[in-house]
């Protein structure tokens, strides 16, 4: 057709010196490519033309097509914004669920997740990591939707064998919930590994050291530090430091070495790991000072 006609005599003919007209280009077989079909533009080869004409017309074309171009970029660029505004609500509602149950584990989801990111950030890892494990951390105990409130109010370490084994069956659950969404599928993973030991000795599928995703490993660790100091492990409430050290005694078997490094760094330079002692929701009219807010989703 009229187009190949077209494309075969730029690549055979036409050395369009487009440097001339300000674009820099590096392959003279891209430069007669660009000036003939950028933004869908074509521009008619026109016998006895000398070059510089072409140049000049081939530098109008380009013109003409940048605005479509931009238009066509800012457009991906909203429509993209918008399925990110999707995917924090969908993450909000999730973990909002969880809240309802109240108890103990109010407010620990949100906790570990601002945790988790600092965590991250002074191990450097990447920040679309860093995403996956935020949402993780958010939803990580969207399994336990299904449990029976006295399992969720009587610490892990007064469970019985059965109890423990219904309770341990709760990642798998929550990252079978969370696989049929793409964009979880990510935090899935790292939700179905969060009770593996750097030892081999956790649950559900007894993964070791560096087969558990660095995600699940920073999880654990910020996961049991927060519930250290909300009594969810244990009977009785420890404050940080003492959560900290009780980290820090299962250095290398159930914990990370490296993460409890990281965990560290975050405790060194940031008031992250004070504890609040209890969340609750508010209406504006009962805001007041001296309050403290916390975030109700994950980051933008």
């Amino acid at each position: 057709g009229g187009a190949d006609h077209q494309r075969q005599l730029a690549e055979q003919n036409l050395r369009l010196p487009l440097a001339d007209a300000g674009i820099e280009v590096a392959d003279q077989r891209a430069e007669c490519f660009i000036a003939l079909h950028v933004g869908g533009v074509a521009i008619e080869l026109v016998e006895g033309e000398d070059l510089a004409s072409r140049a000049a017309r081939g530098a109008v074309a380009i013109g003409d097509a940048l605005p479509i171009a931009q238009q066509i970029a800012d457009a991906l660029a909203a429509a993209h914004e918008k399925l990110k505004r999707g995917y924090r609500t969908t993450i909000q509602v999730f973990a909002n669920l969880m809240e309802l149950r109240a108890g103990r584990i109010s407010g620990h989801s949100r906790r570990v997740a601002e945790l988790c990111v600092g965590v991250a950030r002074k191990m450097g890892m990447p920040e679309a990591e860093i995403q996956d494990l935020e949402a993780a951390a958010l939803l990580h105990n969207i399994g336990k939707i299904g449990l029976p409130d006295h399992l969720l109010d009587k610490p892990y370490s007064e469970l019985s064998y059965a109890e423990r084994t219904e309770f341990e069956n709760h990642p798998v659950k929550a990252a079978a919930a969370l696989m049929a969404l793409d964009e979880l599928v990510g935090a899935a993973k790292l939700i179905q590994c969060h009770h593996e030991h750097f030892d081999g000795l956790g649950f559900p599928a007894g993964l070791k050291a560096y087969d558990i995703p660095l995600g699940a490993r920073i999880l654990l660790v910020c996961s049991d530090y927060e519930a250290l100091q909300a009594g969810v492990m244990n009977a009785e409430k420890l404050s940080a430091d003492h959560a900290f050290k009780m980290i820090s005694s299962a250095r290398g078997t159930r914990y990370d070495p490296a993460v409890i490094d990281g965990l560290q760094a975050v405790m060194d330079n940031s008031f992250m790991h004070e504890h609040v002692v209890q969340e609750f929701q508010v209406k504006s009219n009962q805001l007041h000072e001296g309050l403290m807010l916390t975030p109700d989703g994950p980051s933008p």
